[in-house]
């Protein structure tokens, strides 16, 4: 039999479970190994109880004469540190003392208040907030096909794309097979308007009196 109370020292604590290896060079002393959360190991060296003739722990306090309490455990060391932290001193002794007085209230220089679970809690956050210098995203607009290229270019260049509708279209799928961006609108419409706008005609007279239209 092995006792591993003694571990709750390290970490081990009840219930755990770990792995045991006889050890051959020192046996009958055993490898008891636990595996940590963070994926190290810890191992420890445990020897069998010794027994006397009746089968009895020779370690055990005698009965009438002695009592012995069970090793700490983690738990129980955490809360012996809680308690002598929350009134500010390294003895235990005096840390149980103030804990058991009335007149003494943990974590008094720490600035906290003990009453702040039961205090109204703010409605809103007081801290102001702070802005943030941050680029607006900016959507291209969609092309248009020809078909709507040609409605628009259509309006905006009246009696230009009346004259010749064909060669107009023509341009568009010369210059843009796809898709027409909207952006290139204003470029084509300048584009149609040179070529097939209407000219004014002009009169040129002639010494004989003959006038031509041009």
């Amino acid at each position: 039999e092995y006792d591993l109370r003694e571990l709750g020292y390290h970490g081990l604590s009840s219930g755990d479970s770990v792995t045991v290896r006889l050890n051959p060079f020192r046996a009958p002393a055993v490898m008891v190994i636990k595996a940590m959360p963070d994926g190290t190991e810890l191992r420890f060296e445990v020897l069998p109880i010794e027994k006397d003739e009746a089968g009895r722990d020779i370690t055990a306090p005698v009965i009438g004469e002695e009592y012995r309490r069970l090793p700490q455990t983690a738990a129980e060391r955490r809360l012996q540190e809680i308690k002598k932290r929350a009134y500010g001193t390294d003895d235990l002794e005096e840390a149980e003392r103030a804990h058991k007085a009335r007149n003494r209230q943990p974590f008094a220089g720490a600035g906290m208040d003990a009453m702040a679970d039961v205090r109204e809690a703010p409605q809103y956050l007081r801290r102001s907030g702070r802005a943030l210098d941050v680029e607006g995203k900016t959507a291209a607009p969609v092309p248009l096909n020809r078909a709507q290229a040609a409605n628009r270019l259509m309006e905006m260049c009246g009696e230009a794309w009346a004259a010749d509708p064909v060669a107009c279209n023509d341009l568009i799928r010369a210059r843009y097979p796809q898709s027409v961006p909207e952006s290139a609108l204003p470029e084509l419409a300048e584009a149609i308007m040179a070529r097939f706008a209407p000219r004014a005609a002009t009169i040129t007279h002639f010494d004989g009196g003959v006038a031509c239209a041009n």
